[in-house]
């Protein structure tokens, strides 16, 4: 993964802070679709990403990831160019405990198709809490991103754990492939 994203991603967990214990699956700003893309000068490569989406846990707070699973969809590309060859597909978890370490198969069934995408990068995130944050990502090629994206239902299983998306995460992801060219 791009330094830049790993940077990004590091900054949201050391900020984040412990959550409450209630399941909701259902964020305050569901409807909120935005897709951000920043040139760095110094790096000559433009970042364009999607929201962090939340899968499952509790809503996290303003500088908090919470417990659970969130998902954010990105590519960086040198200089000012804006159309990657593929999109990185980001998973953060934090945890009471690393849930990933030894299965992180992604596998991504949508409407007419069965993608079975093999092993996601795998990275565990120590910090000072007691909170285990894993991070996965897994560069795709931009057609299957986009058929991922634009497909009316997608289920996903990373490890063992199993989870749709929903109409919001699709959204977003489409925000993304929309992107692309502008």
């Amino acid at each position: 993964m791009k330094r830049t994203t790993c940077i990004v991603l590091l900054i949201v967990i050391v900020l984040g802070g412990t959550a409450g214990t209630a399941q909701n699956t259902n964020p305050q700003n569901q409807e909120k679709v935005n897709v951000y893309r920043k040139y760095d000068k110094k790096k000559r490569e433009t970042v364009t990403q999607t929201d962090l989406m939340l899968i499952y846990g509790p809503d996290p707070g303003p500088y908090s990831l919470g417990f659970g699973l969130s998902m954010f969809a990105a590519y960086t590309l040198p200089g000012q160019i804006v159309r990657p060859e593929t999109i990185t597909l980001n998973f953060m978890s934090s945890e009471n405990s690393y849930v990933f370490t030894f299965e992180h198969d992604l596998t991504i069934k949508t409407d007419n198709e069965i993608l079975n995408l093999g092993k996601m990068e795998y990275e565990q995130i120590r910090g000072t809490s007691a909170v285990a944050h894993e991070k996965l990502w897994l560069a795709l090629p931009r057609d299957v991103f986009a058929r991922i994206a634009y497909a009316k239902k997608v289920h996903m299983k990373l490890g063992q754990k199993e989870f749709d998306l929903t109409e919001h995460h699709l959204k977003n992801l489409q925000a993304l492939v929309s992107s692309i060219g502008r």
